[in-house]
């Protein structure tokens, strides 16, 4: 008995944590944008308002917060070929989701 009541609060515990969780629970919606293309190499600074947070999921492409603006861009780069998603988590609490494909370079 002792070791049910284990299990079901430690079961409680992981889902009750998990990011997972605490994303599907939230009332906001993701604004979905268009793909953005890529190649690798390329560097492309993208400007935007009130950026809280972000989440670049994937090995395709890497970013930073521009160091002189960190609330208002982004500097992302192609790395490889491949996709990655991008979310943007904003001081308003909207979320916006956009797809970034890269290329390889011509």
């Amino acid at each position: 008995m002792h070791i049910k009541k284990t299990l079901t609060f430690l079961t409680f515990l992981l889902f009750s944590c998990s990011p997972l969780y605490l994303f599907a629970s939230s009332k906001t919606t993701a604004t979905q944008l268009p793909t953005l293309f890529l190649y690798q190499g390329e560097q492309r600074l993208l400007k935007m308002n009130n950026i809280k947070r972000f989440s670049l999921g994937g090995t395709a492409a890497r970013a930073i917060r521009n160091p002189n603006a960190p609330s208002h861009s982004l500097l992302l780069k192609g790395v490889e070929k491949g996709v990655s998603d991008l979310w943007i988590w904003k001081t308003d609490q909207k979320v916006e989701h956009r797809t970034v494909k890269v290329e390889p370079a011509s």
